[in-house]
């Protein structure tokens, strides 16, 4: 991911391959709170440009943008490293326990 200011928008190109789609169709709609957001697909990359709807400090708003990809990337890898032991406490729970009906 790059991030560059220009014309007081924020461009961010993100690589394809290292986020998924999920990851970055949940971050975009977080950030839509703070941001209009344009997109330009290509092959390999996406191009977003985030245009601040409150005019504020520019550098925090590269730390947002950054720290919200970063944030649903890693939950989604915690939520694929643990969906297995989820799939058994859920099995777990619901097992009928013997002699009660």
């Amino acid at each position: 991911m790059t991030l560059v200011v220009e014309d007081k928008k924020i461009k961010v190109n993100i690589n394809k391959r290292l986020y998924s789609r999920a990851v970055i169709s949940k971050s975009l709609y977080w950030l839509t709170t703070f941001y209009r957001i344009d997109q330009v697909e290509k092959k390999d990359e996406v191009i977003f440009y985030f245009d601040p709807i409150d005019k504020s400090d520019l550098k925090a708003d590269l730390q947002k943008i950054q720290t919200t990809f970063i944030d649903f990337n890693l939950r989604e890898v915690i939520n694929d490293e643990t969906k297995t032991i989820r799939e058994l406490i859920i099995a777990k729970a619901f097992y009928p326990v013997e002699g009660k009906a």
